[in-house]
C-alpha cells in the first residue's frame, strides 16, 4: 500500500509540474520580446547631400521609447538596438509589448508622459540647437503587437537645411554655424507636439528663431580656402522669408551672412543652400 502511494504522489507532481510548464508558456506568449523598425523612405542621417532624404541607420545601443497608444495611464517602454540581429529588444520585462495592444515609438522625445486631444496620441518633443542630425526626432505609426515581426514604420518630422562652407585664409577652425530668422512666428527649433499619424506635421508650442550645428564645446572644424565642407542644421518644416547664415569662428567673435534669400525646409528632406565664404 505505501508503494502505490508514493507511485499516485509522484503521478500527481508530474501532473502538477506539466500544469505549471503549460502556464508559463501561455503567459511568455502574451508579450513582444523584439521589435523591427523600419523607415519611410531611406536609411539614418548620412553627412551627404542626397536628394531621396535623409539616410538613417540604427546603431548598436541606440534606445526608443514605446507608448501605448491612447493610454495616458501608461508608462513609456525602452527598447534597446541589437546590432547582431537587427532588431530592438526590450531593457527589462517590464518594457515587453503585449500582444493585441497598440503602440507608437519615438526615438528621442525628453518627455515622460503622452496626452489624448480630439481621440489621438499627442507626444511633447524637442528640436534642440547644437545637435547635428545625429538625434533628429522622429516618430512611427501607430503598429499592433504581433506574437511574430512586429514592425513599426518610422517617419522623420524635420528637416534639414545644408549650409557648405569654406574659408577666405587658411588655418581657420569654425566653432559653429548656423541659422537665423527674422520674421515673426517662423521658428526654427523648440518644443512641439506630434501624433503618431500622417501628415506627421507639428504643432510647436515654444520656439527659438535660431538653430546651430555646433556647440561651443564642440570640437572645432578645420576649414580650407578650397575644399567645401558641408555643415547640417536640423530645422522646422516651413517657408522662411528671411533666413541669415551665423558663424563663430575659433579666437573670434559671432558674425552674420545676410543671404536675403526665402528658405523652403520639408519634412525628411535635405535642402542645400548656397556655398559660403566665412571671413
Amino acid at each position: 500500500m505505501k508503494r502505490i502511494i508514493l507511485i499516485f504522489s509522484a503521478a500527481l507532481t508530474l501532473i502538477t509540474v506539466g500544469c505549471v510548464k503549460t502556464d508559463i508558456t501561455e503567459k511568455t506568449e502574451q508579450y513582444v520580446s523584439e521589435i523591427r523598425i523600419n523607415f519611410e523612405t531611406d536609411t539614418r542621417v548620412s553627412t551627404a547631400h542626397s536628394s531621396s532624404g535623409l539616410k538613417f541607420a540604427w546603431e548598436d545601443g541606440d534606445v526608443i521609447e514605446i507608448w501605448e497608444d491612447l493610454n495616458t495611464e501608461a508608462m513609456r517602454k525602452l527598447f534597446t538596438y541589437d546590432a547582431a540581429t537587427q532588431t530592438f529588444k526590450p531593457q527589462s520585462n517590464d518594457d515587453k509589448l503585449e500582444i493585441g495592444k497598440k503602440y507608437f515609438v519615438v526615438n528621442t522625445s525628453g518627455w515622460y508622459f503622452i496626452d489624448v486631444t480630439d481621440g489621438k496620441s499627442s507626444i511633447p518633443m524637442t528640436l534642440k540647437g547644437g545637435t547635428g542630425i545625429n538625434n533628429v526626432p522622429m516618430i512611427s505609426d501607430v503598429f499592433e503587437a504581433t506574437a511574430e515581426n512586429t514592425i513599426a514604420t518610422m517617419h522623420h518630422i524635420v528637416g534639414i537645411v545644408e549650409i557648405p562652407v569654406k574659408a577666405s585664409a587658411d588655418g581657420k577652425q569654425l566653432q559653429r554655424v548656423g541659422l537665423d530668422s527674422k520674421a515673426a512666428n517662423q521658428a526654427l527649433r523648440g518644443d512641439f507636439n506630434i501624433t503618431p499619424e500622417a501628415p506627421y506635421t507639428l504643432t510647436s508650442t515654444y520656439g527659438y528663431f535660431d538653430n546651430y550645428n555646433q556647440n561651443a564645446s564642440d570640437s572645432p572644424i578645420d576649414l580650407s580656402t578650397s575644399e567645401v565642407k558641408s555643415m547640417f542644421v536640423p530645422a522646422f518644416p516651413g517657408t522662411y522669408s528671411t533666413i541669415d547664415v551665423k558663424y563663430q569662428l575659433v579666437g573670434e567673435s559671432e558674425k552674420t551672412i545676410k543671404t536675403g534669400h526665402q528658405l523652403v525646409v520639408e519634412r525628411g528632406k535635405i535642402t542645400k543652400i548656397s556655398e559660403m565664404t566665412l571671413e
